[in-house]
């Protein structure tokens, strides 16, 4: 997939912002990719913080260029860090991923978070369907 549509900056949800990864962010997505239990169905297992600050790069370098990549998902109400969700495309597939800080699972944020980028596939990157895939 070839696209030269970037990523935005920011989307808005009633409850959160998605905001392009900056570098400081490393520490939070570190704590979050360290938890086993959210962690538990990732095909990755748990994450250290140098595989975060290479993959946040691996986003600010490439992927958002491209209108891919992970974004933050920060609490609009408290400026918190409570997760990521994003667009990743591979062998011609293009699917939506998410993690979710496990204090804030069952208030329906990945629900939420999903909307903007299955637009954002849908119309700037062209695409006529997207997959999530689920393990457990």
């Amino acid at each position: 997939m070839t696209s030269s549509v970037e990523m935005p900056d920011r989307f808005e949800t009633p409850r959160l912002w998605l905001r392009r990864y900056r570098g400081g962010d490393a520490d939070d997505l570190a704590v979050l990719k360290a938890d086993p239990e959210t962690m538990r169905w990732m095909w990755s297992g748990t994450c250290d913080r140098q595989h975060c600050v290479d993959a946040i790069a691996s986003c600010m370098t490439d992927k958002y260029m491209r209108g891919l990549g992970f974004l933050a998902l920060i609490d609009k109400a408290t400026g918190e860090f409570v997760g990521e969700c994003g667009i990743v495309h591979r062998d011609d597939i293009t699917s939506i991923g998410y993690l979710i800080k496990r204090d804030h699972w069952g208030k329906g944020l990945a629900a939420e978070a999903v909307i903007p980028l299955l637009r954002h596939g849908f119309s700037a990157l062209g695409r006529d369907a997207a997959t999530s895939l689920l393990d457990g």
